[in-house]
């Protein structure tokens, strides 16, 4: 494509996307837009990621979701849609690595929460020098645990294992979280039923920032998901209730989360989080948070 013709299809987008805001501020046009986003929501699939509305929880925003469409992740093609991504390292994931690499030397047992077929230990081995007797024990849903092994096998990851429960979470020294709490309906339990707590908790790639605590409906792939967007403060606190302090904190650019209709809760981007626990009580000045 040369540089004109290139030129030319920007100032068509820009031109577009004024078109189109001038119209949503119109009365009629808003509601031609609302009704042509509607229905593209409804039909979209692939690779497309969209949001509809705000529910009080997620019973009501799984009641909204078109007529025949799954419902949540766990699917046999949502499961193998997301072992396309086991080998991409995204921006987002520096912060983790930059952590990780301090805290793996000494780590038994990593709990890979949502972890899919195990994408961010295999898209990190090129980065990190895993110890061997290191254990990454992903937590997912059935039908991606059942397709881990033979990925394991195949990718020959030995540190792997795969499981649907919290059984071991008491024995991890690190809870990694990456993109999954969001869907997850009651987001924190686990850690409130945990007979121990991971001394070290990495958050990546988490909608974080909406003015209040709200539910979405959000499309991706072949599934229309309940999904969280959290204010600030609470999720936090949340955390700081458990016995949990925060170390750092970072946006993740390359996730956004925009609601037609609800700019309070919409995101430019996400959020990540290292939280350390707390087993002295409030931080002191010149102390280490990796001991």
């Amino acid at each position: 494509m040369t540089e004109k013709s290139t030129h030319r299809r920007s100032l068509w987008r820009s031109v577009g996307r004024a078109w189109v805001n001038g119209l949503a501020r119109t009365t009629v046009g808003s509601k031609v837009l609302r009704a042509a986003y509607e229905g593209y929501f409804e039909s979209a699939g692939g690779h497309q990621r969209m949001f509809r509305g705000l529910y009080r929880d997620f019973a009501e925003a799984a009641a909204d979701v078109p007529p025949g469409k799954q419902v949540g992740y766990d699917g046999d093609a949502t499961a193998t849609w997301h072992t396309r991504w086991r080998h991409i390292l995204f921006p987002s994931d520096y912060p983790v690595l930059f952590w990780l690499t301090r805290l793996l030397p000494t780590t038994r047992l990593l709990f890979d929460l949502g972890g899919n077929v195990g994408n961010r230990y295999l898209a990190f081995r090129k980065y990190l020098t895993y110890p061997e007797n290191l254990t990454w024990l992903v937590n997912d849903i059935p039908a991606v645990v059942a397709l881990g092994p033979a990925i394991a096998e195949q990718e020959a990851a030995v540190h792997l294992q795969f499981t649907t429960d919290y059984a071991r979470l008491g024995e991890a020294e690190i809870l990694l979280a990456s993109g999954v709490l969001q869907v997850l309906e009651d987001w924190n339990g686990f850690l409130h039923r945990a007979p121990n707590l991971p001394r070290h908790l990495l958050i990546n790639r988490t909608p974080v920032g909406g003015q209040t605590n709200a539910v979405t409906l959000h499309m991706v792939g072949v599934s229309f998901i309940p999904y969280h967007i959290f204010e600030r403060r609470s999720f936090i606190a949340a955390f700081n209730n458990v016995g949990y302090r925060l170390v750092d904190e970072w946006r993740t650019p390359e996730s956004a989360c925009w609601i037609p209709d609800h700019a309070s809760h919409s995101l430019d981007s996400y959020s990540g989080f290292y939280f350390v626990l707390d087993r002295s009580g409030p931080a002191r000045a010149g102390s280490s948070f990796l001991s």
